[in-house]
């Protein structure tokens, strides 16, 4: 129901929803909201876009570190591997916390650039998931056969390891993606420059505003006079809302399998 309410607000004249509030199915049904948002107004396509940028690298960053660390400490003869993992393992339980990240980050120069967003956020624990996986999924015999066979370490992990990890990949190319789109606090944070604002950030500021303000915030070209302020909110919300359900059909067969795997102890 709250989904089919921002729904129904979206599409709603001024003039219905004023004199008869939202209904699940409008008497007079408008798209001007998304004409708008989509077509004039610049801040708005230009958080879009920033998301998106944001995502994507972060994403690929994220999955690449993870699968190859993961691939790293699933191999029980690597040089003092249970001495670093004890260490990642009791590192996970201490939060370093905003302020202090803040001051590495400023201190290294990463303020006001997606680094300051990425670089933190892509050293998490999905190489536990990963190096679980490989040793549950992976059976030794496969690579000394390659091996054998004269393939590099290399050759092993592009042919071999990752098209057989495609299921956890897919199940942490998930998580990351939708956390990177969802990214909100440290976006106010770290990156603090208008013109590299995340669209979670955007909605918020629009929460906040009164409608009279919209038009000098979305762009001055932005016609208010069709859709409702609510209806301009509810139609952000949907627009920023539906990349992230388009990734669940395509990554769904991987993902139950990814997480049944990866979660087992290794």
């Amino acid at each position: 129901m709250p989904f089919l309410y921002v729904i129904s607000v979206s599409i709603t004249t001024s003039q219905a929803f004023y004199l008869e509030g939202a209904r699940l199915i409008p008497n007079d049904v408008t798209f001007a909201a998304y004409r708008s948002l989509l077509v004039d107004a610049t801040l708005f396509r230009r958080a879009l876009t920033n998301t998106l940028v944001l995502t994507v690298m972060g994403t690929s960053i994220t999955v690449f570190l993870s699968t190859m660390t993961g691939y790293a400490f699933s191999k029980r003869d690597v040089p003092g591997r249970k001495l670093v993992l004890i260490f990642l393992y009791l590192s996970g339980f201490f939060a370093g916390g905003l302020i202090p990240k803040f001051f590495v980050l400023q201190r290294m120069g990463l303020i006001n650039t997606y680094w300051a967003l990425i670089i933190p956020t892509a050293a998490v624990f999905n190489y536990l998931l990963i190096k679980n996986y490989f040793i549950m999924a992976l059976p030794e015999a496969i690579e000394e056969s390659a091996k054998l066979d004269g393939a590099s370490t290399f050759q092993i992990l592009i042919r071999i390891v990752m098209p057989l990890a495609l299921p956890i990949m897919a199940t942490i190319a998930l998580f990351s993606a939708v956390m990177f789109w969802n990214t909100y606090m440290e976006a106010v944070l770290f990156v603090p420059s208008r013109k590299k604002m995340v669209v979670m950030r955007l909605l918020q500021s629009m929460i906040e505003v009164y409608s009279g303000d919209f038009a000098e915030q979305l762009g001055k070209s932005v016609d208010m006079s069709d859709a409702p302020s609510e209806g301009f909110k509810m139609a952000a919300l949907f627009i920023a809302t539906v990349p992230v359900l388009c990734l669940y059909p395509f990554l769904q067969k991987h993902f139950a399998k990814g997480i049944l795997i990866g979660a087992v102890k290794g």
